[in-house]
């Protein structure tokens, strides 16, 4: 009891230049806590944007490799064909192109 009066007694008798120090203390904190809460909320972000970018870059690039590959083969097919065309087997066409 006598050390939480002590206690109270002493922060009641600061001078004002202390309390202001503990003033301006608290509000730095406040203030430094506040911008590295808003740090941490960009990071997130940027964070939750770049995986965003990156799975339209796979549905891209996954669109482009399905496309490469059906032009590929419809050429492939066409080359086929012109060598059928041309009186050769389909089968030594396809193997000699």
């Amino acid at each position: 009891m006598k050390n939480k009066f002590e206690e109270k007694y002493i922060k009641d008798n600061r001078i004002e230049d202390e309390k202001m120090l503990d003033i301006i203390h608290k509000n730095h904190n406040d203030t430094r806590t506040k911008k590295l809460m808003d740090q941490q909320v960009s990071k997130i972000k940027a964070a939750a944007k770049e995986k965003k970018n990156n799975r339209k870059m796979a549905i891209i690039m996954g669109i482009v490799f399905i496309s490469v590959c059906i032009f590929m083969f419809i050429f492939s097919q066409s080359q086929v064909d012109s060598c059928v065309a041309a009186g050769h087997d389909r089968d030594w066409c396809i193997v000699n192109g």
